[in-house]
C-alpha cells in the first residue's frame, strides 16, 4: 500500500487535496478557548460538551485539542464511543488505559450518543471514579441529559458549548485551501451554510470537474448531489466499486475490498478511500464519515438494490468466516453480531430484526448459580410451571451451555440453553430430546437450544431477545463442527421468527407436557458461508415472503411524499395518486371520505415506524409546527440532522404503505 504512486491511485484529471486531513481550519475561537480550558490548573468546570449536529466539526475539533494535549505531555485516553460498546466494562476498559501525563490528562469521548441507553451509569457510576485532577472533554450531538445540568454534584462541573456553521471567513479560507476557483465560493458558501462536512465534499466535487460548470445539485439535499457529482467525475468504476465497499461495511481494511471487490487493485483503491477528506483512516481500516455513508447508502439502495445486497451477502459471510472458531465464545460472537447489524442496518425491516442502539448495551454473560432461582421464577411467571419444571431439571444437570443476556446493572434480561444432549448424564430421558430422536433422526451430534425472555415489558418488543438471537445465529454460524441443530420455542415465542431465517424446519408433533415447537436442520450439509449468504438473504428478503417483499415503485414514493405534504387538504389527498395506487378501483362518494380513507392508511402504517420516525412525522406533517426548522427546534435537532432523519422516517412509512399495498393485493 505504501509503495502506491499518488497518480496512480485517481484518473489523471483529480488528484484531492486533503488540507481538512493535513491542516485544521476554522474554530479558533473554540479551540483558543479549549487550550487555555486545558492549561488553567485552577480551573473549576473539568468537563466540557461539544454539542452539534453530523458534519459540522467536533471531531476535527476534538482531535486538534487531543494533539495540543499530546504535545504538552498531558493526553489520555481518546475513546470514539461508535467503536465502544455500550457495556460496562467495555467502557471501563476504554476509559481507565493507563497514561503517563506530566499534569492533569485529557481524556476526550468522541460520539457520546452512541453510549445514550447507558449514559445515567457513566455519569452516577463511571466518570465519577475516574482520578479527580483530569480534563474530559465530550463530544455528542445530543444535548447534555437534565440530570448533567440539575444534578448537584455535576452541574457545577460541566459547561457546554453548541458548534454552529463555520463563519463565512472560516469557510471561505476551507475552500481556498481545498483549491475552488474564485467563482464557485459564494454558491457552495449558500449550499454548505456553513456545514465543514458539506464544504469539504463540495470542494471535491467541484475541483474534481475542471473547466466544467458548477454541478446541479438540490438546495434541499445538497449533499447527495455534491456526492454524485464527486463520484461521477472523479472517480473510475472501480472506485465507485470501493465507494460503495466503504458505504457498505465500516472500518473497511485492504483484505475486506479486496473480497468484496474481486478483480480490482485493492492497494490502488485501499490508498485512495484513505486519501479522502471525508474519510477517516485508522488501523483496523477506513471509515467514510457517517453522514456520507448514510447518503451514499441511501441512493444505493434506492438506484441499484441489487449492489446493496449483494455486498451485504458478501461482507457478512467475510466476518462470519474471520471470526472462525473464536466466534463461539461470547464476547466475540457479540462483537460480531453488532458489526452485521451495522452491515444491515439500512433497510428499516432487518433493522428490527438484528438490532439497533437498544440492544447493545445489552450483553451476553455465563450463567451463574446466583442466577438460576430468580430465572426460574421468571419463568415461571412468563411461560408456566412446567416451562419452569423444565428449566429446573436442566439446570440440575448442570450444563455447560447456560447463558444469559445482562443490562447495564448486571440484571438477567434473557436465558438460552445451548447443549450437546449427548454430553449430559441424563439428558436422553427428557421429553424434547426423545422427540427430537422419534420425529427428527439424522447424522451426527445433536445441539438443542431453547431460549427465555425474562426482562419487564412486552416479550414481543424485547430488544433482550434480538440481542440473545443475533449472538445465537453468530455462534451456531461460527462453528464448523455443527452437524445437527434443534431449536425449542414456546407458543407466541418473540423468537419465533428465527427458526425460519437460520433455515429450519418445523417438528411434526407437539412435545408431551411441555407445549413447545420444535425446528430442526442438518447443519452440516453446506458449508458456513453459504449459511451466512442465505441469512442474510433471508433477513433481506423480510422474511415473510410474497409479492410484498418488493422495493417500493419510485412512482409510489413520489405519491406518498405528496400526501403528506397534502395533509391537510381534503381535495387535494382525495384526489392523490397515493389513493390510486392503495384501491382499485378508487372508492367513490365524498372527496372528504377518500381523502380520510388516505389519511388512515397512512396513519396506520406510521403507527408501526419506531418512536423517532413518529415523532418526526407528526411534528412535519400530521400536527406541524410553523415551520421544519422549528420542527427541528422542537425535537432538540439540527436542521441538518432533522432533514436527515425524516427522510429515514419517509423511507421507512413508504415501505410500510407499499407492503400493505402488495399484501392487500395478493389477497385479494
Amino acid at each position: 500500500m505504501s509503495g502506491v504512486r499518488p497518480e496512480e491511485r485517481l484518473p489523471p484529471a483529480y488528484a484531492p487535496v486533503a488540507a481538512d486531513k493535513a491542516g485544521f481550519h476554522g474554530r479558533r475561537a473554540e479551540l483558543v478557548a479549549l487550550r487555555r480550558w486545558l492549561t488553567d490548573h485552577g480551573e473549576s468546570c473539568p468537563v466540557r460538551f461539544l454539542v452539534g449536529p453530523a458534519g459540522i466539526g467536533k471531531t476535527r475539533l476534538l482531535g486538534a485539542c487531543h494533539a495540543e494535549a499530546r504535545a504538552a505531555g498531558r493526553a489520555g485516553p481518546y475513546v470514539d464511543a461508535r467503536h465502544v460498546p455500550p457495556v460496562p466494562h467495555e467502557i471501563r476498559a476504554a476509559l481507565d488505559r493507563p497514561t503517563a501525563a506530566a499534569g492533569p490528562p485529557l481524556i476526550v469521548i468522541d460520539g457520546l450518543e452512541a453510549w445514550h441507553d447507558v449514559e445515567p451509569w457513566l455519569r452516577d457510576e463511571c466518570l465519577p471514579r475516574l482520578p479527580g485532577d483530569l480534563r474530559l472533554l465530550i463530544a455528542s450531538r445530543r444535548e447534555p441529559g437534565l440530570e448533567w445540568r440539575t444534578d448537584a454534584g455535576w452541574q457545577s462541573l460541566c459547561r457546554v458549548r453548541r458548534l454552529a456553521g463555520l463563519a463565512p471567513g472560516e469557510a471561505e479560507g476551507l475552500l481556498a485551501a481545498s483549491g475552488v476557483p474564485d467563482r464557485f465560493r459564494g454558491r457552495l458558501l449558500a449550499l454548505a451554510d456553513g456545514c465543514p462536512l458539506t464544504l469539504v465534499v463540495a470542494a471535491e466535487a467541484v475541483r474534481a470537474r475542471p473547466g466544467a460548470g458548477f454541478p446541479e445539485v438540490d438546495d434541499q439535499a445538497p449533499l447527495s448531489g455534491l456526492l454524485a457529482a464527486f463520484a461521477s467525475a472523479a472517480c473510475d468504476d472501480a472506485q465507485r466499486r470501493a465507494l460503495d465497499a466503504a458505504a457498505v461495511v465500516a472500518d473497511l481494511d485492504r483484505d475486506m475490498l479486496a473480497r468484496l471487490s474481486p478483480g480490482d487493485d485493492a492497494d490502488r483503491l485501499h490508498a485512495w478511500l484513505r486519501g479522502l477528506p471525508f474519510a477517516t483512516a485508522a488501523d483496523r481500516g477506513v471509515s467514510l464519515h457517517e453522514r456520507v455513508r448514510e447518503t451514499w447508502l441511501s441512493a444505493m439502495r434506492q438506484k441499484r438494490p441489487h449492489c446493496y445486497e449483494r455486498l451485504a451477502r458478501r461482507a457478512v459471510a467475510c466476518v462470519l468466516d474471520r471470526s472462525g472458531d473464536a466466534g463461539r465464545s461470547l464476547t466475540r460472537a457479540a462483537r460480531t453480531a453488532d458489526r452485521i447489524a451495522d452491515i444491515l442496518r439500512p433497510p428499516p425491516r432487518v433493522r428490527r430484526l438484528v438490532g439497533g442502539a437498544a440492544g447493545r448495551c445489552l450483553y451476553p454473560d455465563i450463567a451463574r448459580d446466583s442466577d438460576l432461582p430468580a430465572l426460574a421464577d421468571a419463568i415461571q411467571r412468563r411461560e408456566g410451571a412446567a416451562s419452569a419444571r423444565w428449566f429446573r431439571d436442566w439446570c440440575a444437570r448442570r450444563p455447560a451451555g447456560l447463558y444469559v443476556i445482562r443490562d447495564v446493572q448486571g440484571g438477567v434480561r434473557a436465558a438460552c440453553l445451548e447443549v450437546r444432549p449427548a454430553d449430559v448424564p441424563g439428558a436422553e430421558s427428557d421429553p424434547v430430546v426423545r422427540t427430537l430422536r422419534r420425529r427428527a433422526p439424522g447424522h451426527g451430534p445433536l445441539t438443542l437450544i431453547r431460549h427465555w425472555s425474562v426482562g419487564d415489558g412486552d416479550p414481543r418488543d424485547a430488544p433482550e431477545v434480538t440481542r440473545l438471537m443475533t449472538v445465537l445465529a453468530v455462534r451456531l454460524l461460527a462453528d464448523r463442527g455443527r452437524r445437527r441443530v434443534a431449536m425449542a420455542l414456546a407458543p407466541r415465542s418473540p423468537a419465533a421468527v428465527w427458526p425460519r431465517l437460520l433455515g429450519m424446519s418445523p417438528v411434526a408433533g407437539a412435545v408431551a407436557g411441555c407445549g413447545l415447537r420444535l425446528f430442526h436442520r442438518e447443519w452440516g450439509q453446506v458449508s458456513p458461508r453459504e449459511h451466512a449468504q442465505a441469512l442474510v438473504a433471508n433477513l433481506l428478503a423480510r422474511h415473510d415472503g410474497g409479492a410484498a417483499d418488493m422495493p417500493p415503485a419510485p412512482e409510489f414514493e413520489a405519491a406518498v411524499a405528496a400526501a403528506l405534504c397534502h395533509w391537510r387538504n381534503d381535495r387535494a389527498l382525495a384526489e392523490s395518486e397515493l389513493g390510486a395506487w392503495l384501491w382499485s378501483p378508487v372508492p367513490a362518494g365524498d372527496p372528504s371520505h377518500r381523502a380520510t380513507a388516505v389519511r388512515a392508511a397512512i396513519e396506520r402504517a406510521a403507527d408501526g415506524c419506531d418512536a423517532r420516525a413518529r415523532r418526526l412525522l407528526r411534528r412535519a406533517y400530521f400536527a406541524p409546527a410553523e415551520s421544519q426548522r422549528a420542527a427541528a427546534r422542537a425535537l432538540g435537532m439540527g436542521y441538518s440532522t432533522f432533514r436527515r432523519h425524516l427522510a429515514a422516517a419517509r423511507t421507512e412509512l413508504t415501505c410500510r404503505l407499499w407492503r400493505d399495498r402488495r399484501r392487500a393485493g395478493a389477497g385479494a
